[in-house]
Formats: C-alpha cells, structure tokens, sequence
C-alpha cells in the first residue's frame, strides 16, 4: 500500500520536472532565436558609409596594370584573364543627390522619377512549374491599375518557377523614367536596408522602352527580403556634357582623361557571339569566348580600362574612314577591368574607336519607406526569426544556411561542434516549407543543435555538441598553441 502511494505521489512529481524543465528549454532556446531588424550590422555599416564618400580617381599611372590582364588564344577558345582580388571599391567622382518615391529629381535640364515597383514571391498555394505573376504598385505605393500596368510595364509580368531554384526569395522589379536629358547613362543600382545598411543585391537586370516624351528603365533585382522596412536605393547617374575621343582602331591605342585610361588589349575576328563564361579561384578571373560557327560570327575588341572599367561612364563607337559611325548590333560585357565589345562590322571597315566621357555624376540615394505587396503577417517584425514565409523550396544544407543567414541580414556564418550526418536525411530534400516562420527552419536546421544571431559579430552562430574525444583534441590543440607562444 505505502510502495503504491509513493508511486502516486513520484509520478505527478516527475512530470512537474519534466514540464517545467522543458518550458526553461524552450525559454533559453528562443532567447537565442532573436535577430533585430534594425541594428546596423558591423559589416554593412562601413559599407555602407563608404558608399557616400566620393573620391577622386588617382593621377599616378599604374606602369604594370595592362600588364595584369592577358589574352590568350587556344584553338578556339579566347581566354582573358585579370586578378579578382579588388582590394577597395572604386567609383567615379560624383556629387549626392537624394530623393523620396513620389518625387522628382532635376538632372542636367531634364528630370528623373521613380515610377513604380513589383514584387513576386511564391505563395503557400504554388505549385511546381507554374507562374508567378508579379503584383505592381505605382509611386504612392498603391495597387496600380490593369491598364496603367499593360500602358507602362511593358516588362516581365511574372517569373518562371525555376528561377526560385537557386535564388529562393522574392524578385522586385523598381521602375525609373526620365526625360529632357540628352546625354545620360545609368550606371547600375545597389540596394540597402535603410536600417541595417545591410547590402541586399543579389544581382540584376535592366530593360528599357520609350513611351511619348519618356524613357522607361526597369530594375529586376533578387533580394533577400520578406519584411516592411524602409529602403535606400543607390542609383548612378552619368551626364553630359561629354567629351569624345578618337583613336585608331589598334591593339595598344587609347586614351587617357585624368586619372583615368583606358587602352585596346586585342582584337580577335569571327568569334561566336552568342556565349561566352566567367569562372574565378579567388584569385584570378578567366573570361572565355569561343570561335564561331556559321550564323553568330562578330568581332571582338577587348578594352582594358585604369582604376576600372566597372560602371565607367563610357560609351565606345566604331568609326570608317570617313568619320561616320558604323551601325553596331553586337552586345558588350563588362567585368572590373574590361570591357568587351562586339561589332558585326568587318575588320576593314573600322578605322577608328570613338570613345564618349560622360564627365559628370550623380549619386542618387531614393529613399523608399517600404516595399509594397510583401506578406502582411511582415508588418512591424520586431524579430526577424518571426518573419512569416509564405512559402520556400530549399534543396540542401548549405542553402538551408545561407537562406537563414540572408534574410536575417548577416554577413558571416559560423558552425561550432560536429554536424550531424545529412546522409540520414538525404532523402528528405528538397524540403518545402509554407506559411511558416523563419524560426521554424531554423530550429529544424539546427535539430540537435542550437542557433544564434549574433548582430554585433555579424554572424549566424550555430553549435552542435561535441563527442568528448573532439573536445580533448581541441584542448590539447590549445594547450599546445600556448606552449608555442
């Protein structure tokens, strides 16, 4: 009888325990599932600040840049190859300018204006190989209307399913139109969180027509954002007046304006213009083209431009003899150090390069208080962990990581202790996930481990316990470190 009550009394005694210990796990486990959305990140900030700072190109001629590019043909493949490691950003010389959606901004007698964004993201009803219609919103940030958007956004109105298979977040389009300015060049965009200054780019594209008096330009960007947070676009400017050079249209020639040169590395004939690749160790990148076949053939200049030719405010022309400027259909591609321009024209009928500077620049920061159309469970997040996902198709650990690390904006990622093995779970990918939230993905990450933000390092933190012999070997490590110093 006493053995049976003791039993009676232990078991609503252990479950106490249990419970309680469970809820102190719980509690210790989502104080460290919290990220802010606000603080500066470490990283981004000096990037950020780095960003406003304009500064002069250098007047010191660099004798050994043009020798640090390369071109070399083997059989039918041209090799380009220049260092990747870039050891500080640099810009042309601009003057700041700011402005909000809604506004407009004098440019050079003409004006500039922000039209309009769209947005597209996977909601929790996708299904694998369909469409995904983007919802468009004017410059007051309103729905616009069905015959503004076929009227004005004559660009892409939905984005293929597979283009969420290596970049699984949302894609924006930001639309621009400007007028009245008779030289201009747009020379890229970069996009930040206003409050982290987290860099949130992830590549884009450009389209461009014109409608009436207006020239339309349309951002297509891929960014890590699920959330209502302000947001600053950095827009550059390049404008008139101009100035134009001519040189003959030979390997070596060039020209030079201040600190600034730009100089001809190689002409190469009949090459394929429909493709060519990138590939980089770290260390050096290697630009391939290829020879033709019989229906892509163009000619390829190769220019290499000093401190960059990265957003360089120059536009080149080939002339004939006369002087007059040959039609060019050819395409070019620009990497840090080269640009490479195609040309159908033949060989013989170029006998000069006109190179236009545009000598002025603006650096626009557009301030926008939000991105429209995002999920409205997003509004006022005070935890990025709380983010809503609508939905997500995620096809293996490591871009488990790194679409954990992207959305709450930090810039390393660090992994303590012993993974454990995916081999088990191998299987189980790709994993979708709907109508969840970003702690979700990150605790099943993390099974058997733990996550942390750690905003003032800059970096997502995840711990894995560790057998004990691995922590023996890590001490006898240390020790002996220490024994050395």
């Amino acid at each position: 009888m006493k053995k049976k009550k003791y039993i009676l009394f232990i078991i609503p005694v252990i479950i106490i325990i249990t419970i309680v210990t469970l809820f102190i796990i719980a509690k210790k486990r989502s104080e460290f599932l919290f990220c802010s959305p606000s603080i500066p990140r470490r990283d981004s900030l000096s990037a950020w600040q780095e960003t406003l700072i304009s500064k002069p190109l250098t007047t010191e001629l660099d004798n050994e840049f043009f020798d640090k590019i390369k071109v070399s043909i083997d059989a039918n493949i041209i090799s380009i190859e220049y260092p990747s490691l870039i050891s500080q950003e640099v810009s042309f010389p601009f003057e700041m300018r700011e402005m909000t959606h809604g506004q407009s901004l004098e440019i050079d007698g003409g004006i500039l204006e922000v039209f309009g964004t769209g947005v597209a993201y996977c909601d929790a009803n996708h299904v694998t190989n369909t469409k995904v219609p983007y919802q468009f919103f004017d410059c007051n940030l309103q729905p616009e209307k069905p015959e503004i958007i076929d009227e004005l956004w004559q660009f892409q109105t939905y984005e293929n399913d597979s283009q969420f298979r290596y970049r699984p977040f949302p894609f924006f389009q930001f639309g621009f139109r400007y007028k009245g300015i008779e030289d201009v060049m747009f020379n890229g965009i970069k996009v930040f969180d206003a409050r982290t200054h987290k860099f949130i780019t992830y590549g884009y594209s450009t389209t461009g027509h014109n409608l009436e008096d207006w020239d339309y330009l349309n951002y297509k960007i891929n960014m890590p954002i699920w959330h209502q947070t302000p947001i600053d676009f950095v827009l550059d400017v390049s404008f008139g007046p101009s100035e134009v050079f001519e040189f003959p249209a030979q390997v070596g020639e060039g020209f030079t304006r201040g600190g600034f040169e730009c100089r001809i590395m190689s002409i190469i004939e009949d090459i394929d213009t429909s493709s060519h690749s990138s590939s980089s160790d770290g260390e050096k990148t290697i630009t391939k083209y290829y020879k033709s076949n019989l229906y892509n053939k163009g000619n390829l200049f190769i220019f290499a431009c000093r401190p960059t030719a990265n957003q360089m405010p120059v536009t080149f022309r080939f002339l004939d003899k006369d002087g007059q400027i040959l039609s060019n259909s050819g395409g070019f591609s620009c990497s840090f150090f080269t640009q490479e321009v195609i040309t159908k024209q033949p060989l013989e009928k170029i006998a000069k390069i006109q190179a236009q500077y545009l000598t002025n620049r603006y650096r626009v920061i557009v301030h926008l208080p939000y991105i429209p159309g995002l999920p409205e469970q997003n509004k006022n997040i005070k935890n990025l962990f709380d983010m809503h996902i609508p939905y997500v198709k995620l096809y293996d650990y490591n871009q488990i990581n790194d679409f954990l690390r992207n959305v709450l904006q930090l810039n390393n990622s660090h992994t303590i202790g012993v993974i454990p093995s995916q081999n088990s779970q191998a299987n189980t990918f790709p994993m979708v996930f709907k109508n969840v939230k970003v702690r979700d993905i990150a605790e099943l990450y993390t099974i058997g481990g733990s996550v942390k933000a750690d905003v003032e390092n800059d970096t997502l933190e995840i711990k894995y316990p560790m057998p004990l012999l691995t922590k023996l070997k890590m001490l006898f490590l240390k020790m002996r470190n220490n024994d050395n110093e």
